[in-house]
């Protein structure tokens, strides 16, 4: 889940709901819209030059689990 204006805004009238959310990524925390960005950022890199397909999970570890 992306932390978003209109994430902030449900996390704010359900806080207990987003704190189960929170909890249960590895990371302990939303992703922000930068996390998503870096990845793209990465991926039309030169450093990532030899990939020519991947499913790349930007999601704090929960696939991991």
């Amino acid at each position: 889940m992306t932390l978003t204006p209109s994430v902030e805004s449900w996390s704010s009238e359900v806080p207990e709901q987003a704190k189960q959310v929170e909890a249960a990524i590895p990371l302990g925390r939303l992703d922000k819209p930068e996390d998503l960005a870096n990845a793209a950022v990465w991926l039309c890199s030169g450093k990532a030059g030899y990939i020519t397909g991947i499913n790349l999970a930007v999601d704090g570890g929960q696939t991991a689990q």
